[in-house]
């Protein structure tokens, strides 16, 4: 469809109209450290606490490995689903992170993550941090 605007340019607009809103772990997800590609390693869920870490390796843009942590406190919901008519080619397990996408709710945030796997966690929480740790 020629007139249909960019889904990417879309979710950019609304981004910057959330920036002042959203956790500086978000703010630094989309400006510095790139998730894309990355293959997660470990995945806990602690409902009893409501917390939520995920990790998982990229790049670092030079080359060299580089260990992210993602932390949710808060966590009122983590939700996992596959979709087996959906998937592109990639390593084993959840994939590569294809997209992700942070949006402000009345209380609190909603993370999507799609990989090429098909699989997309959802996670709503109320303050996310990062971690990150590059290996030269």
């Amino acid at each position: 469809m020629e007139n249909e605007p960019d889904p990417l340019d879309t979710y950019e607009e609304y981004f910057q109209s959330i920036k002042g809103n959203i956790p500086v772990a978000f703010q630094k997800l989309h400006d510095e450290i790139y998730l894309h590609d990355g293959n997660v390693t470990n995945l806990k869920y602690a409902g009893n606490v409501g917390e939520l870490r995920i990790k998982l390796n990229n790049d670092d843009g030079k080359g060299n490995l580089r260990e992210i942590t993602l932390s949710y406190s808060g966590v009122t919901l983590f939700e996992s689903v596959a979709n087996q008519k959906k998937g592109l080619p990639g390593p084993l397990g959840y994939g590569d992170l294809g997209y992700d996408e942070v949006e402000l709710l009345e209380n609190g945030f909603e993370h999507r993550i799609l990989f090429s796997s098909g699989i997309e966690l959802k996670i709503n929480f109320i303050n996310m941090e990062l971690s990150y740790k590059d290996h030269v």
